[in-house]
């Protein structure tokens, strides 16, 4: 039984040129790229990810940086 399954790496036993055998290559087809563009999107979603941690890095490190010229300027504008 497939339905359920989820599982994109099942492929038909085909043998034969009629319609049937059309069917079944068609299938096969489908299902091999279905998974590669599952396994593709998995790859990208990772991608951006790592993409957005890194830029939420970077505004911490900036809003840091940001805060801290802040404080010197605020120091300065005390002393005068």
């Amino acid at each position: 039984r497939i339905e359920n399954s989820h599982d994109l790496s099942i492929q038909f036993l085909v043998s034969g040129r009629d319609e049937v055998a059309d069917l079944g290559n068609a299938f096969n087809r489908m299902t091999f790229q279905l998974n590669d563009f599952f396994h593709r999107n998995a790859i990208v979603e990772q991608e951006l990810e790592n993409i957005n941690a890194n830029l939420e890095n970077q505004i911490l490190e900036r809003n840091t940086q940001l805060q801290e010229a802040l404080q010197k300027l605020k120091s300065i504008q005390q002393a005068q």
